[in-house]
């Protein structure tokens, strides 16, 4: 959307966070990210792919959620939340 300034401000904070907390990682990638910033210049979004493997852990990810999450009416979970990361 072109907000550059506001783009700028969000990545200087994710920056100090990150050094804050000594997250090296997440650093280098707020200083990347604040470089195409400043340069002003907009990033083409990468293409999605249709891979097999994504559609599948999408669709299970999908099935785990729909049976793990309670109903609104407050009902017990059908499964525990320790099933959640089998």
């Amino acid at each position: 959307m072109r907000l550059w300034e506001a783009a700028a401000q969000h990545a200087r904070s994710a920056l100090e966070r990150a050094l804050a907390q000594h997250d090296d990682e997440t650093a280098e990638f707020a200083r990347e990210t604040l470089r195409k910033v400043e340069k002003r210049t907009p990033t083409e979004p990468e293409a999605a792919g249709n891979d097999p493997n994504v559609s599948e852990f999408v669709a299970q990810l999908e099935s785990r959620l729909a049976s793990w999450a309670p109903t609104k009416r407050g009902r017990p979970r059908r499964r525990p939340a320790e099933d959640w990361s089998r």
